[in-house]
């Protein structure tokens, strides 16, 4: 801005002496001294020259100004153009055009190669062809520079494939073993679950059963008191069919003696009969004899008669009395008789009821230790049944952290199915990168 303001201080000073000469040439053709007027219209002519000279470089040099302010705010596209002539002002201007296009084509190079730097291509280097001195040398540096970061790229790439084929490898691992362990963790779900309900289901069959035994154990010591009940019974029974037996025995012998008795009566009223009949017969012969004494023999006869009558009398109560011994000997025999039967019958019963006893007594013992048997069979089924329901809670939860590591292991799954394939992907980008 000072070289224009000079420029415009120099272009009104060639004003100011243009116009002072122009008096002058005025004064001079007045005054008719015309070489002072020549020389007024030659001073005239060379300010007049002097002033377009002025103007055009003070043109140029604004034009040179508003370039360089352009490319002071980053535009480097604008030139100073038509620049004729071979002077100072001329070369300055094309040399701002020259440093302009160095400066263009260095910062084109360079964002070209920081592009595909970015992209992490590396290949693209800054064209040294056109660049002199530091440009040269700047240039030089980015590509060195760019060099560098393309060998350590590829050594970051080599790296990281590498890596990444590892924590692809873990990663696979890793997924493999979280769908092993879901898998492992499903089943265990399912199994727990199953097991939750079968042993839900045990513990109410074992409460069941426990109550059930409970009453067959309660039911077996009644049953048991029942059995020694009728072994007392009949023991007793036993002890009755004794002293039966003795009683029959008793009675038969009183039988015997009745029917001995009735035997000896028989016989007595055989000689009754007996004697009856000799008295019918000895009244028969007295009668008949009474009959040859005539009426001396009448008293007699009568008597005779009434012997002889007595003797029918007898001979018919005996005879009576005989058909009753023999209805009481027939009756006495078959009383015998069954009491006989009556006694082999007790005997066979007081036999029958000492092997009932014995075997009510072993019954009784049997059951007795059933009972027992059972109570414990009671007491072990009430200990399995609260074993079976702290199985089941501890079942239950089981299953609940089955349910919690079957959770887990879908979502290890899935961060390691997410993982592999973020691997994959950055692993393809850097690759992609080489």
């Amino acid at each position: 801005m000072t070289n224009l303001s000079s420029l415009s201080k120099g272009l009104w000073a060639v004003g100011g002496t243009a116009a002072v000469v122009a008096v002058q040439g005025v004064l001079g053709a007045v005054s008719g001294e015309w070489v002072q007027a020549a020389l007024g219209v030659g001073g005239l002519t060379a300010c007049g020259l002097a002033a377009c000279w002025i103007a055009d470089a003070r043109a140029k040099i604004y034009r040179a100004g508003a370039v360089m302010e352009a490319a002071e705010k980053g535009d480097l596209q604008p030139r100073v153009l038509h620049v004729p002539g071979d002077d100072a002002l001329a070369v300055m201007l094309r040399n701002t055009n020259r440093l302009l296009d160095r400066v263009e084509a260095f910062g084109k190079e360079a964002n070209a190669a920081m592009q595909y730097a970015a992209q992490g291509r590396y290949f693209r280097r800054i064209v040294m062809t056109g660049m002199v001195g530091d440009f040269a040398v700047y240039a030089g540096h980015v590509n060195q520079g760019l060099a560098a970061m393309e060998r350590r790229s590829a050594e970051f790439v080599d790296s990281a494939t590498n890596i990444g084929s590892s924590i692809r490898e873990v990663a696979q691992m890793l997924s493999a073993s979280a769908s092993e362990l879901e898998a492992a963790s499903g089943s265990m779900s399912h199994v727990a679950s199953e097991t939750y309900e079968q042993s839900s289901g045990a513990a109410s069959a074992a409460e069941t059963v426990s109550g059930s035994v409970e009453g067959v154990a309660a039911a077996t010591s009644q049953v048991s008191g029942a059995i020694a009940e009728v072994a007392r019974g009949v023991a007793r029974t036993a002890e009755l069919a004794k002293d039966s037996v003795g009683k029959v025995v008793e009675a038969d012998g009183t039988i015997r003696s009745l029917l001995a008795a009735s035997e000896e009566i028989g016989a007595v009223v055989s000689l009754i009969n007996s004697i009856a009949s000799q008295t019918n017969l000895l009244a028969l012969n007295a009668t008949i004899e009474a009959a040859r004494a005539g009426e001396a023999g009448k008293g007699f006869a009568v008597v005779a008669t009434e012997v002889k009558n007595l003797a029918n009398q007898t001979a018919g109560a005996t005879e009576e009395i005989t058909k009753q011994i023999a209805a009481v000997q027939a009756v006495t025999k078959a009383t015998a008789e069954a009491i006989g039967l009556v006694g082999r019958m007790i005997h066979d019963i007081d036999e029958i009821a000492v092997g009932i006893a014995g075997a009510a007594e072993q019954q009784s013992a049997a059951i007795g230790e059933i009972s027992r048997s059972i109570r414990e069979a009671s007491e072990g089924v009430r200990t399995v049944a609260g074993a079976v329901t702290q199985v089941a809670a501890g079942t239950q939860e089981a299953s609940a952290a089955a349910g919690q590591v079957l959770s887990s292991a879908g979502d290890l799954a899935k961060r390691a199915s997410d993982l592999n394939r973020d691997i994959d992907d950055f692993v393809n980008r850097v690759v992609a990168q080489r």
